[in-house]
């Protein structure tokens, strides 16, 4: 599986395949969760949740690509 840090498209919809590592000032992204992925910024990624609340997973984290 792909981890974030892979992706060459953006603005796609990803489910986690891992708890996924963020700064600490944002909560938690559990395995599973689906989020739309924006772009690889350094460490973390850009990415918003079902809520359209802006997140930040690490780029190492396994995801997968929905269509």
């Amino acid at each position: 599986m792909p981890k974030l840090y892979e992706l060459s498209k953006r603005n796609i919809m990803v489910r986690l395949l891992e708890d996924a590592t963020i700064p600490p000032e944002h909560g938690n992204l559990s395995k599973g969760q689906i989020v739309k992925f924006g772009h690889i910024d350094g460490m973390y990624s850009l990415c918003w949740d079902e809520q359209g609340k802006m997140i930040h997973p690490a780029a190492w984290t396994e995801c997968e690509i929905l269509e």
